[in-house]
């Protein structure tokens, strides 16, 4: 029997549809204005496994742009900000909240489980690093930028070109 809370969205992702909705795990680098509200849009569809990963904490200049800052968590870890707001809207959702910074080094240990990988970062160099480790685990990465009023969304699949095909040589940038 699926939630009364998932009720609306049967119309659409039907009842298998949900029931493979919150068996899924998705990551999120980056819990920013970006990932700050794709990690609530997924909690609120009812994505059942969520790891989002950032080391930043939020100052007054996230005020106006990041869905997951207000004026009592300033100075708060982003991660920490993100698995707390996720108790609130949905209790349900195993959330993996991870204070730290993906590099090259620890991006496939920290992907590892997951089936999608979701990039909201701000930087282009690390937007490569989730591509290779996204490559090498075999998973899709969902890629997303915004700028202003302009933003870009793109999957890349896995062993298909990807973020080089908007950025150029991961070695140049």
């Amino acid at each position: 029997m699926i939630p009364e809370r998932y009720q609306r969205n049967l119309g659409t992702l039907g009842e298998e549809g949900q029931k493979k909705l919150f068996n899924s795990h998705i990551a999120i680098v980056g819990a920013g204005g970006l990932g700050g509200t794709l990690f609530e849009i997924l909690l609120r569809a009812g994505v059942g496994n969520i790891t989002i990963i950032d080391y930043d904490a939020f100052e007054q200049s996230n005020l106006n742009r990041q869905l997951l800052s207000s004026v009592k968590n300033i100075g708060t870890k982003k991660a920490e900000a993100a698995k707390k707001r996720a108790a609130e809207i949905n209790p349900d959702a195993k959330i993996t909240a991870l204070d730290t910074k993906l590099t090259p080094e620890n991006a496939i240990k920290l992907l590892r489980n997951v089936e999608i990988v979701c990039d909201c970062v701000d930087a282009i160099p690390l937007r490569f690093t989730i591509q290779k480790a996204a490559h090498s685990l075999n998973i899709p990465m969902v890629h997303a930028a915004v700028a202003g009023t302009f933003g870009q969304l793109m999957t890349v699949f896995p062993n298909q070109p990807g973020v080089e095909e908007i950025y150029g040589d991961p070695d140049i940038v």
